[in-house]
């Protein structure tokens, strides 16, 4: 994981990013542990308020939402090129 910082609070682990989008590889490998994905819980601030994919699916909606059906949280490849069309 590059540029990730993790952090022990109380016997939960913690990820610290850069880049919001790249939190989605620690993620992904807590996920691949679990029955259930985890809750994910970002502390941002952004200008904004797009959803996610609205720049690459260029306002497409139904496209952005195709691509987040199409992660693939057990493969290290399929997230990082996630992580590049956030």
């Amino acid at each position: 994981m590059i540029n990730t910082d993790v952090i022990n609070i109380h016997g939960k682990e913690g990820y610290i990013v850069e880049n919001h989008q790249r939190v989605l590889m620690p993620w992904a490998i807590v996920r691949r542990n679990l029955e259930q994905a985890p809750i994910l819980i970002t502390l941002d601030h952004h200008m904004d308020t797009m959803g996610p994919f609205c720049v690459y699916a260029d306002g497409d909606m139904d496209l952005a939402d195709k691509l987040i059906e199409k992660v693939d949280y057990n493969s290290n490849a399929c997230i990082n090129s996630t992580i590049m069309k956030l």
